[in-house]
């Protein structure tokens, strides 16, 4: 999630059993993004392919996705695009993180109650349903 234009920012990494925010930041060029805070406040990076638990989702968010107060999802690392996703696989629906900011939903980096197996499935559909997504965008 740590484009190039929020890099003069400082920022730390995110690990398994880390609690994060959703929230916004400015980046240099006066760009706006969706971006992982820690519980200090600082910039925390979420790498491709991390599974998230997701706790406090407001209604109308679960209503627009179609999505419960607590899911797990993917980090989807957009390079080609200057927003990040979440891919949520119980709908199979990509979410900007913009989309999730300042709603304060609580972050938790890892899968709470699942197995390793679970969050390779996880992670192998959200592989899936983005190389179809970046098939449809070039077509």
């Amino acid at each position: 999630m740590c484009k190039y234009s929020i890099h003069d920012q400082k920022t730390i990494d995110a690990k398994v059993g880390d609690n994060l925010t959703i929230g916004k930041t400015t980046a240099s060029h006066d760009a706006t993004y969706g971006t992982f805070h820690g519980e200090t406040g600082c910039l925390t990076c979420v790498k491709d392919q991390t599974a998230l638990t997701l706790s406090g989702i407001p209604v109308a968010l679960q209503e627009k996705y179609g999505i419960s107060a607590r899911e797990v999802a993917v980090m989807v690392d957009k390079t080609d695009r200057q927003e990040d996703e979440l891919f949520f696989k119980t709908t199979g629906t990509f979410v900007p993180l913009m989309q999730l900011a300042n709603q304060g939903i609580a972050v938790y980096v890892g899968v709470k109650h699942s197995t390793d197996q679970a969050v390779a499935d996880l992670i192998a559909e959200a592989n899936k349903a983005a190389a179809q997504q970046n098939e449809l965008a070039d077509a």
